[in-house]
């Protein structure tokens, strides 16, 4: 059960979402309601229960790891991550495109959590532009790198991938730097049992170069 926490805008170091967080309380009102009214108290049993579970999440994907937004660390983060840093002459770097290597296809995963955006983008039918985007503040990863197609998230760099990639940035000058790769989507087909496949995700990037 989600319910709208307080005004103080939060940054979620999961999905990378900014935002008001929500209050999400497990188990069910309905079940509490039926155990006050026939049983006291297991009724009260389970009403102290639900309320320990209660804790602000993202209210974009429900992740408990959040953080104030106007915390040091997290301006540092989207800083470095949103915004490119700006050069001798004051003017704003681009984002890094690395170079097609016509070879290599490296896989995307999680992508069954963003099977909805991925629809959408197969919908679009036009060529992809994936954003890799490095979660210092992930609370699973320091090395997350999460991947964005149209300002959507369609999954992670695999956790070796992701620390072979943090290397690479740091070999390039590049470290904590939001940069670009072609993606395209594979899956989506019919099989054999008439059901859709899932779609997933694979970049135009060698992180091992």
């Amino acid at each position: 059960m989600f319910d709208r926490a307080g005004s103080k805008e939060m940054y979620c170091a999961t999905c990378g979402a900014t935002g008001k967080p929500k209050t999400r309380t497990k188990g069910s009102i309905l079940i509490e309601l039926v155990l006050w009214l026939m049983f006291i108290v297991p009724g009260l049993i389970y009403s102290i229960w639900r309320l320990s579970t209660r804790a602000q999440v993202c209210s974009n994907c429900g992740a408990t790891g959040i953080i104030p937004i106007g915390s040091p660390v997290v301006r540092k983060s989207l800083a470095s991550n949103q915004t490119p840093a700006p050069d001798k002459s004051g003017q704003s770097q681009p984002t890094y495109i690395w170079p097609a290597t016509k070879t290599v296809a490296l896989e995307v995963v999680g992508e069954s959590k963003y099977q909805s955006a991925l629809r959408k983008l197969a919908r679009d039918d036009a060529d992809l532009t994936a954003h890799l985007i490095p979660e210092p503040l992930n609370p699973y990863d320091s090395n997350a790198v999460r991947i964005a197609i149209n300002s959507l998230t369609v999954g992670y760099l695999a956790r070796d991938d992701a620390e072979d990639f943090g290397r690479l940035l740091q070999e390039r000058g590049l470290a904590g730097r939001v940069t670009s790769c072609s993606a395209w989507l594979t899956g989506g087909h019919e099989l054999s049992n008439g059901e859709m496949a899932s779609y997933g995700v694979e970049l135009d990037l060698d992180p091992y170069e």
